[in-house]
């Protein structure tokens, strides 16, 4: 199990490279998300993630929560496509949060280091998955390079 003493702990151990990191929160988000097809298809996107990030990347669970905290908040005038992905941004948050924080779920304090690790994962599944033949990998890397630019665009 991925384990930080504190939000915001950024040294670089091996237990916490992006492929494991996203791993254990898909299988942390399989189990909660609802509808169960829901979490499972969630899951399925993240552990896809995991299998395309460069090696040795940090990420960290709270990084996701942080980062799914911020594309997760409703905006006007939405895509319903765009609308649902931001409520399951914010609920992945919450999950991750009381996970890996107890129970405590709240405000995420503001972490540039946070949101530059899950930016490089978007990266790397834009780089990857960008006009690809597979339709499925080419939503999700749509949806990643909205995301990116919300966040702050390219790194």
């Amino acid at each position: 199990m991925i384990k930080t003493e504190k939000y915001g702990d950024a040294t670089p151990r091996t237990d916490a490279y992006a492929a494991d990191t996203l791993r254990e929160v898909a299988a942390e988000i399989e189990t909660v998300l609802q509808p169960a097809a829901r979490g499972k298809a969630t899951a399925n996107t993240l552990r896809e993630m995991a299998g395309i990030v460069p090696e040795r990347m940090i990420l960290f669970p709270l990084d996701i929560a942080h980062a799914c905290a911020k594309v997760g908040v409703p905006r006007d005038d939405q895509d319903p496509r765009v609308t649902s992905r931001r409520r399951t941004c914010a609920e992945i948050s919450e999950v991750v949060q009381r996970h890996w924080r107890g129970g405590v779920v709240g405000n995420m304090p503001s972490d540039d280091p946070a949101l530059w690790r899950w930016r490089r994962v978007l990266a790397a599944v834009v780089g990857r998955w960008s006009g690809s033949e597979d339709s499925r990998l080419a939503a999700i890397a749509a949806t990643a390079a909205r995301e990116l630019a919300e966040l702050g665009g390219a790194l």
